[in-house]
């Protein structure tokens, strides 16, 4: 029993010193509308992806998204309407959280931030090969983050609302922070078919 114990807080004392971490993510854009219904019937398909597309998104990635998610909208008929979607984005990060914790020594999370500015334009061609105007949505996700290490504090969640669900864990558990980045990735990729639809 003694091993047992000893193995435990050898295991509490290694996960405390990789770190506990909690985060939240938010964002700017608004609701999709009804644009099926608005749109009367038209139907569109994903022709090209363009620009600096910090997302990773592809033309096959993001024709197959908006196709499940707006069948009334979008569809893989090549007899519908091209759209050329044009992916840009900027980050910044404020660190000032951060570097306060580290002050402590790593023992009281404070908030840091890492935001995602992007930029989504839609471009139609018409039945005559002839370009529309761009249509063009601006919006901001967050994530907001803090991080302990020595104490378990960095696992309390973060307050505040968010899109998805939090996350609070330990930085050595490996499939944890994956499954977070994949949940993150899933959530950028919902937020670039709305923003084509809003567009």
């Amino acid at each position: 029993m003694t091993r047992v114990f000893r193995g435990m807080v050898a295991a509490g004392c290694l996960a405390l010193l990789s770190g506990c971490i909690a985060q939240r993510s938010i964002s700017t854009l608004p609701p999709s509308p009804d644009a099926a219904g608005a749109l009367k019937g038209l139907q569109f398909r994903v022709a090209a992806v363009e620009g600096n597309n910090p997302v990773g998104a592809s033309v096959d990635n993001l024709q197959q998204g908006l196709v499940a998610t707006y069948p009334g909208l979008f569809t893989d008929d090549l007899t519908a309407i091209p759209v050329v979607v044009r992916v840009a984005g900027e980050t910044d990060q404020q660190i000032i959280g951060a570097i306060l914790t580290g002050l402590t020594l790593g023992i009281v999370p404070l908030p840091a931030h890492t935001g995602h500015r992007m930029e989504v334009g839609v471009t139609p061609w018409s039945i005559n090969g002839a370009t529309a105007p761009e249509s063009v949505v601006r919006y901001k996700r967050t994530d907001h983050g803090w991080m302990t290490i020595f104490t378990p504090l960095g696992l309390i969640p973060m307050p505040g609302r968010s899109d998805i669900p939090r996350m609070s864990g330990i930085a050595m558990d490996e499939a944890g922070m994956t499954s977070y980045a994949a949940t993150q990735t899933a959530f950028s990729m919902r937020e670039l078919q709305r923003a084509v639809v809003v567009a």
